[in-house]
């Protein structure tokens, strides 16, 4: 990007053009003095050296591009975050009015709901039920067996870092 000969480079850096290529080819390893020459001349900081892999995690999903699914239970699911991102499972979820799931769901991981429109109930192994009105929010251990319902239909926007499992 910046447009400097190996060679050029390897000068700025007080560094061989043989080491520099090496470095580059990941044929030798460099002390920390080195990486820090290099990156003063390339007036980046040292931590973008160690950046490569997380910047192709980004994960981007057009509004147009979601993929969505219709669930035999009348829910739909319209996915936010893309396979990159592997530790969050961010959706929203349509909920029809009279909406009543008849089984728990339980997994690993956690989960945080933010209602959109409408309301929702969470019941909790029958030990603790929480009704949510419009931008009311909830986050849970997922491993508690829970089950939503809505009278009303509702719009909900989840974060599960992990998918459900059905019990």
């Amino acid at each position: 990007q910046r447009n400097l000969k190996l060679k050029d480079l390897a000068a700025l850096a007080d560094i061989s053009p043989s080491y520099l290529s090496q470095i580059e080819n990941d044929q030798v390893n460099m002390n920390m003095s080195v990486l820090d020459n290099i990156s003063k001349s390339l007036n980046v900081p040292v931590y973008m050296f160690f950046m490569h892999d997380s910047i192709n995690a980004v994960s981007l999903v057009r509004s147009d591009k979601r993929d969505k699914t219709l669930r035999q239970d009348g829910v739909t699911i319209e996915q936010l975050t893309g396979a990159q991102i592997s530790t969050m499972n961010m959706h929203i979820m349509d909920i029809p009015a009279g909406h009543n799931a008849l089984e728990y769901s339980s997994h690993t991981g956690e989960e945080f709901l933010h209602v959109l429109e409408g309301s929702l109930s969470i019941d909790f192994s029958g030990f603790k039920k929480i009704e949510l009105q419009t931008f009311d929010s909830v986050s849970y251990s997922s491993r508690i067996p829970h089950r939503i319902s809505s009278k009303k239909g509702c719009r909900v926007l989840v974060n599960s870092t992990t998918p459900p499992v059905s019990l």
